[in-house]
């Protein structure tokens, strides 16, 4: 475990990714459920968008869970 001194810039990092994926989400999420238009084209956009999405939120979720088991935190998996 890590002394408190040295342990907080690690946990200001880890809110700062938990804030930035909870601002991801926000931004993504009328975007993504707009009703469907009629043609597919939008359809598959939004899909290729809703993979990309979350793709950012892991990456996010595991920088955060590897930085909160370098504090010696309990983290569980994703």
């Amino acid at each position: 475990m890590r002394e408190d001194s040295d342990a907080e810039p690690i946990t200001d990092l880890i809110q700062g990714l938990l804030l930035e994926a909870g601002r991801l989400m926000e931004d993504e999420s009328v975007p993504l459920a707009l009703a469907f238009p009629g043609e597919s084209a939008p359809i598959a956009a939004r899909i290729a968008r809703l993979h990309q999405v979350a793709t950012d939120l892991l990456t996010l979720a595991t920088a955060a869970q590897t930085l909160a088991s370098r504090l010696g935190a309990r983290s569980d998996p994703v």
